[in-house]
């Protein structure tokens, strides 16, 4: 399987902010923007990650629940 290659800086903070790129070398897509909700892109799984107290996503918000992209 090819590996995606991504160009862009890639920062792991907020997916709302990401490009689509730089969430394909993650092995996501985002469903929905405003509700950080991902798609797995090997197995379809989806997850919205919890946001911290503190409004920022956890550690990780990006790794698929099957283990998919660890």
């Amino acid at each position: 399987m090819k590996q995606a290659v991504c160009t862009e800086p890639l920062e792991r903070e907020d997916p709302r902010y990401m490009s689509p790129a730089q969430l394909a070398w993650l092995g996501v897509s985002r469903l929905n923007r405003y509700d950080a909700v991902l798609q797995c892109a090997m197995c379809g799984t989806s997850w919205s990650p919890k946001l911290r107290a503190d409004g920022t996503l956890p550690q990780g918000y990006w790794q698929c629940p099957n283990k998919c992209n660890w």
